[in-house]
């Protein structure tokens, strides 16, 4: 798949649509593990109002969040935010989803080192963090593929949005290891 295709941006006022249109095509996925997001996104209206809620957080600081364009058809299909942010370490937990149809294809891997690169470089984070339900293989790839290591296992420390409490894997970054092996990782 050729990434000149795509668009890696942050989230801007004029995304409820599309945003939406992505939440609802991806509603069967998105139940297990972006319960809150799918809620949040439920509607035309509280599309537009997730985006912005979302763009006052980016203005204080306090969260980001970036869409990925497919620019042949110029329309989102993927979702990542930096959120649970620390600025006395200073860390954030990454989260992400794509569109089923271009899922298992690299984008997510891609798109996930944007945002790294993003976090490093713009914004000074000392670590980067995020959690993958452990048979969530692609999750758990595209973490290892941008240079993540599993620091361990939190055992039943999600509810998922069908109800079940699923073990995670906790994976971390240091900007000291991502600038040391990033040639390798990109």
């Amino acid at each position: 798949m050729p990434f000149s295709d795509f668009h890696f941006r942050p989230l801007d006022s004029g995304d409820a649509a599309g945003l939406y249109k992505l939440v609802q095509q991806n509603n069967a996925r998105l139940k297990k593990y972006f319960p809150l997001t799918l809620e949040a996104v439920n509607s035309p209206s509280a599309a537009k109002r997730y985006v912005r809620e979302n763009l006052e957080k980016m203005k204080e600081g306090t969260g980001y969040y970036f869409l990925v364009d497919y620019l042949p058809e110029q329309r989102p299909v993927a979702l990542l935010i930096l959120k649970d942010i620390n600025l006395r370490i200073p860390k954030a937990e990454l989260a992400y989803f794509v569109d089923g149809s271009f899922e298992g294809r690299g984008l997510t891997t891609w798109a996930v080192g944007h945002l790294v690169h993003f976090a490093f470089n713009q914004l000074g984070f000392h670590k980067l963090f995020l959690l993958a339900d452990e048979q969530n293989h692609g999750s758990c790839r595209v973490a290892e593929k941008n240079g993540f290591g599993c620091e361990g296992v939190l055992m039943d420390d999600y509810r998922t949005g069908v109800g079940d409490l699923i073990n995670s894997r906790y994976y971390g970054l240091l900007k000291s290891k991502w600038e040391s092996c990033r040639n390798e990782i990109l």
